[in-house]
């Protein structure tokens, strides 16, 4: 089995090898216990479950995500609160689903486009908020994501 890391799934920082190795035993120990999201085809949420599983030759347990699920906002709420991500890293992956939200989703007119207008936050005094972070800290994300597109 070949998955693939949703480009939203990127837009958060990867575990640090120390972290990824407990979770490794945690899985080893107990088994995987949340399954990992798809969403058409990819790994939206739990790629690193996912990429553990693959270590230690378990199939992973997935759950595919509904028709008309959006992808940019579910990927913020699992993860940009429950992970220990300071303020620039919270902006960064705001900024990058914003982005996503805005260019990679289909058209609102688009047949199976299910995303509303207000998927994302439009505004950076929106992002701002929502990152729980300075106009400028998402003004300066803004310029990182521009970089590495």
């Amino acid at each position: 089995m070949t998955l693939t890391q949703h480009p939203l799934s990127a837009a958060f920082p990867a575990m640090d090898s120390h972290d990824f190795d407990a979770l490794l035993a945690d899985i080893r120990e107990h088994g995987q216990r949340e399954p990992a999201a798809l969403w058409q085809g990819q790994v939206l949420d739990g790629w690193h479950r996912v990429r553990a599983c693959m270590a230690l030759g378990i199939e992973p347990k997935l759950l595919k995500l509904a028709e008309g699920t959006d992808p940019a906002a579910y990927v913020l709420s699992k993860n940009l609160h429950r992970r220990h991500l300071n303020a620039s890293q919270r902006a960064l992956a705001i900024v990058t689903c914003t982005d996503w939200a805005r260019s990679g989703r289909p058209k609102k007119d688009a047949p199976g486009a299910p995303f509303s207008e207000d998927a994302a936050p439009a505004s950076r005094d929106d992002m701002a908020k929502a990152a729980d972070v300075s106009r400028s800290t998402i003004a300066q994300a803004k310029v990182v994501a521009t970089k590495a597109a």
